[in-house]
């Protein structure tokens, strides 16, 4: 293997994608300012003991649940209106978060997407620094499922 002028391993290039191409959509505008978006997505599962068989053992799964956190600059109000005028009603949770992305380059390349089923947003938070006048916006959701 090359090394180069600190004596270092050079390495190789596995692959190359752009994260220009990675989209979050939702129906209605996409106006939205999006700065990150944090997804947790589980199931407790709890391990059971036979004390007639106790070398066997049984997993019993719950019900699956989702967490995201998502963090946006205040921007058009038109836009944020409409956002928690659809996810903030509990009664109306069809419409899923979308998450879709290319990636790789040339013969390489490929894409993918997931879905957020059924949010709903569980919570609200501001906030706004004397430096400069961007009001960043932090929303909690809880999710159904997710599916591919």
């Amino acid at each position: 293997m090359a090394t180069d002028i600190f004596n270092r391993n050079t390495g190789s290039v596995k692959g190359a994608f752009s994260a220009d191409r990675l989209r979050f959509t939702f129906s209605g505008s996409q106006n939205l300012i999006v700065q990150s978006m944090t997804v947790n997505y589980g199931q407790p599962v709890r391990k059971l003991y036979d004390l007639a068989d106790p070398d066997g053992a049984y997993y019993v799964a719950g019900r699956p649940q989702g967490q995201a956190q998502m963090a946006k600059i205040l921007g058009p109000a038109s836009a944020v209106k409409a956002f928690y005028n659809l996810y903030g009603d509990v009664c109306n949770t069809a419409t899923p978060i979308n998450f879709s992305t290319e990636f790789g380059c040339g013969q390489g390349s490929g894409s993918g997407s997931f879905n957020l089923t059924h949010p709903v947003v569980s919570g609200f938070s501001m906030a706004v620094t004397v430096n400069d006048a961007i009001i960043t916006e932090n929303t909690a959701l809880m999710f159904h499922s997710i599916s591919f």
